[in-house]
């Protein structure tokens, strides 16, 4: 379960407990847990009886303090995950996105911290290459920076990111490191009409794409 659904789940619960067909217990569960948060005070979290409410009591506390230490105190791994998540996300820290268990989570919440930090180093935690490639894109076509561009191993998405690169900067050098013709010849179209300087066109090798720089 992903913490998208962890968290679809947490609202649903939350939705529920307005019924007043719900036992007391839950009720006043979720009463402490609110009170908890107004007050922030982890206390009352501790005498909440139902666990999945003492955890997201502890999660809530966790956010507004951002306390990555006290997510340790969550019993529940996909809410533990969600509160790690958050605090990661908050403080833009990977250290505490490898706290989280479930692996794809860590993930989302390291491409997240690369992407927003602009720090292509986070990227490099990732273990998938398709995730890590994909934060790479991200963070060099924020940056617009071709040397976080060349750490991406796919081809396509390297030169994706070459391309969007070269057209923020309008450096036509850029596109000589381009290896598909179609976006090579696209990068010099780009730059051309950018700077308005046909002479770029002459770069392009296939017939018709010259034609239309």
């Amino acid at each position: 379960i992903t913490i998208e659904d962890n968290n679809i789940i947490r609202g649903v619960l939350l939705e529920r407990l307005e019924s007043k067909y719900l036992p007391p217990s839950y009720r006043r569960a979720a009463c402490l847990m609110e009170v908890a948060k107004l007050k922030k005070d982890i206390k009352i979290c501790e005498i909440i009886e139902i666990q999945p409410f003492k955890d997201m009591c502890f999660t809530n506390l966790a956010v507004i303090e951002q306390n990555a230490q006290v997510c340790d105190r969550v019993i529940a791994e996909n809410e533990k995950d969600n509160c790690f998540d958050k605090i990661a996300r908050l403080k833009l820290d990977s250290s505490i996105c490898q706290k989280i268990i479930n692996a794809n989570n860590v993930n989302f919440c390291l491409k997240y911290v690369a992407i927003n930090s602009k720090n292509a180093d986070t990227c490099e935690f990732i273990n998938s290459q398709t995730f890590k490639d994909w934060c790479f894109l991200e963070v060099g076509q924020a940056k617009l920076d071709v040397s976080v561009c060349q750490r991406i191993l796919e081809q396509g998405s390297r030169d994706n990111c070459l391309l969007w690169v070269s057209k923020g900067k309008t450096d036509i050098s850029i596109c000589q490191n381009i290896i598909t013709e179609f976006n090579k010849n696209s990068c010099y179209q780009n730059i051309a009409k950018s700077e308005k300087d046909l002479s770029i066109c002459e770069n392009i090798n296939e017939t018709e794409s010259k034609s239309d720089c």
